[in-house]
Parts: C-alpha cells; structure tokens; sequence
C-alpha cells in the first residue's frame, strides 16, 4: 500500500493534469466528484487525494502526524492542493505536528541551481480551500553552498484560488541551513497568491539566530497575497529584506480589514538609499501592530515608511504617521473602539 501511494503521488505531482474524476484510489472512499467526494482519513490519502485537479476531497477528522510513522520526522514531498476543493464538514479538521522539509524542484542534490522549493504549493485556478487547520507545523528551510537560489516560499497559491475558514501554524527552522558568500538572489515569499478569507496565520521561526551567520540575505516579503480579508496574521521572529524593486516587494501587501501582528521582526534593506515600504496602498482598514530591529547599512540613508492612501492604524516605534497611516506610540489605542473609529476604520 505505501509502495502504490508513493508511485501514485509521483504520477500525480507530474500528470495531475490529465487526471479526471470519478477515478478511484485504492483505500480512499468516494470517487473525488462532487456528489461522492474523497473521504480523507490520513495524510498518505491527502497526498494522493489533492493532487487530483479537478477532484472534491473531504478531510474526515484530525489527523496527528506525531502518530504516524512515516510523518513523524520530516518529509521531503510538496503538498500539492490541486484538487477542485478541499474542505471538513462541521467542526474544523485539523492536520496537526506535520513535518515539512521541501526538496528543490528541478534538482536532487546540494550545490546546483534551482527553481522552486514550497511547503503548499497550488497551481490550479479556482480551488476552494475551506475549514482546514495546520496546527504546530514545521517547515525547514535548507540553503546550501549555492551559486544561485532562485525562488522559494513557504505557500503558493494560484491567484484566484479561495482559502477561507482556515488556520494555518507554522514553525520555520533555518537550523539545519549552510550558507556562504556565495549563495545568492533567492527571493522569498512567505506567502504568494490565494484570495484568503476570515483566516489565519501564524508564523514563528530561529531564522534570525542562524541565517545571520553567513553573508546571505534572501530578498524577502512577509506576504503577498492576492487578497487576504477580515483575517489574523501573526509573525514572529522572522527577517525581512528588501533588495531590488522595492515597489514590488512590500513587508505586507493586499491586506484589508485584518489584524496584523508582527513581533521582533529584523528588518534590512541593502538597496541603498531606496526607501523601505511597510505597507503597500493596497493595504487599507488594517489594525497592525509592529515591533522589531531596523538595520540601515553604513554611510547609506532611506525612510522606513508606508504607501498606503486608505486608513490603517499601526502601533510602531519604528514607523510615523505618512498618507493613510496613522501610526500611534500607545497600544491601548488598537483596542479602543472610539479611537479606531475616529481614524476611519469601521
């Protein structure tokens, strides 16, 4: 049975596409359509269940990887979330303790130039992703002595993928990563693409006690959705870098109605004197609260600053009041409905 999952995985990763339902898989109930959709029960059965394109996939109850022996430890296989629409019924499914450590797309070994690397990755237009949970996830991130890293993020997502009603929980360990001066121009995305709905993230990681070790710095966004609605995102301990086009790469883009909660971020910019964008004027009606390091290069000078036109108040000690962001030193303010109000955020 494992051997047939494995080999089915593969053919699905790679010719997913030519997959229809109803098409069955041995030990999975239903056939994947609509009327009679896959009834997961465990991860192996998620693996091969999601990766189906056009297929209705059911998470029928938690699943504790801990307790699994082949996703105890980490693996090294993508979630694919192809399928037409993944979703729990009822009380939110929860996929907890899963162990995340991608291979490079494109490459099997160490010291070559790579693509892709994902945790989540969906590539199929118009999937639902509903009342889903990842609970105490772990994603590991390895960067070898490379001459080229090229991309990589922890979620992808088409841009007219739906994610709503769901959680997700994650640890980044950069422990296990060797890096050099050599290693360069990887731009990362914690998260790219997805339309995101009363949802949300958490993200904590040691990525600022390792990757400082080395004289690699990833360009890096914190999140890049397509839009991320009347949602949570909390971020801790994460490294943000803004190398490049900086009008492309925002900390924060396309967040609206949310709250956004970033803690002891370390916030660099090695693109000279090219201003630094918290946010972007896709961001509106936010309440955000922003603490951490801002590291300026020698001899260079750029404003740590916001482009957004629409109300957003933020409670920053890094930050001032620019356009529509009202940046404010108390944070009592974020929690005073009166106040919140009177800035224009209803």
């Amino acid at each position: 049975m494992y051997l047939f999952c494995l080999i089915l995985y593969d053919i699905l990763l790679f010719w997913g596409d030519s997959m229809s339902v109803p098409y069955i898989i041995d030990g999975v109930v239903g056939d994947g359509t609509e009327q009679n959709p896959y009834q997961v029960t465990t991860m192996d059965q998620m693996f091969s269940c999601c990766a189906v394109v056009d297929a209705y996939v059911c998470l029928m109850n938690d699943i504790h990887c801990e307790l699994d022996q082949k996703y105890k430890d980490f693996v090294t296989n993508t979630l694919v979330i192809d399928c037409a629409k993944l979703y729990s019924d009822g009380t939110r499914k929860i996929i907890y303790n899963w162990n995340c450590q991608p291979k490079l797309i494109n490459s099997s070994i160490p010291d070559v130039t790579l693509s892709t690397r994902c945790c989540i990755r969906n590539e199929s237009a118009g999937t639902l992703i509903d009342n889903i949970s990842f609970e105490g996830c772990v994603f590991r991130q390895t960067l070898y002595n490379q001459d080229t890293l090229s991309w990589s993020c922890l979620f992808y997502f088409s841009d007219t993928t739906k994610i709503t009603n769901s959680n997700f929980s994650f640890f980044m360990d950069f422990s296990k990563s060797i890096t050099n001066a050599n290693t360069s121009g990887e731009i990362w995305h914690y998260i790219q693409g997805g339309r995101f709905y009363k949802s949300s993230i958490h993200f904590n990681s040691n990525q600022i006690q390792f990757l400082f070790k080395s004289s690699y710095y990833p360009y890096m966004a914190i999140f890049s959705p397509t839009r991320f609605d009347c949602g949570e995102l909390f971020a801790t301990n994460l490294y943000f870098n803004q190398s490049g086009s900086i009008s492309l790469y925002p900390y924060i883009d396309n967040v609206l109605r949310s709250l956004v909660v970033i803690e002891n971020g370390y916030f660099y910019n090695n693109h000279g004197n090219s201003d630094t964008y918290v946010l972007k004027n896709s961001c509106r009606y936010n309440i955000i609260y922003f603490t951490g390091k801002l590291y300026r290069q020698p001899g260079k000078w750029y404003a740590f600053t916001t482009d957004c036109k629409y109300p957003n108040l933020i409670y920053s000690d890094l930050l001032s009041s620019k356009d529509g962001a009202v940046v404010v030193r108390d944070p009592s303010l974020l929690s005073n409905i009166d106040y919140i109000h009177s800035v224009g955020i209803f």
